[in-house]
């Protein structure tokens, strides 16, 4: 092969492999946070729903033994996150927004039973 063909060889290759990467690309994102009680103490199992503001699609979670939790394979936009557990007070956060590429994160601290709480953030 000569030196000329060598060179278009390995720029044909360059460029499938940066198309198939492109390609492979997704446009999705991802929530991640930890729930605590009002003193600070991590509470588990606390059950996390997402829904996006604009389509309705509904993606579920639950906190980890540790009270963490993360929703994967969010679409970008806007969305209402819902937290509830028995004892404590539902809260929801209203207006969460997801961007490409980037992972959220939303900490909150559930109330004792008793008291309903939302919370709005402002970006």
């Amino acid at each position: 092969m000569t030196c000329c063909n060598l060179k278009s060889v390995s720029g044909l290759c360059f460029l499938f492999t940066f198309c198939g990467l492109l390609i492979g690309q997704t446009e999705r994102t991802y929530l991640t946070g930890t729930v605590t009680d009002p003193q600070g103490n991590r509470i588990p199992r606390v059950q996390v729903v997402a829904v996006e503001d604009a389509t309705g699609l509904k993606r579920q979670t639950e906190s980890t033994s540790q009270g963490t939790y993360q929703l994967a394979d969010l679409p970008p936009g806007l969305f209402t996150i819902q937290f509830s557990k028995s004892g404590f007070s539902v809260l929801r956060a209203n207006q969460i927004r997801q961007i490409v590429g980037k992972t959220g994160t939303l900490n909150v601290a559930l109330q004792l039973a008793g008291k309903k709480e939302e919370m709005d953030v402002i970006e």
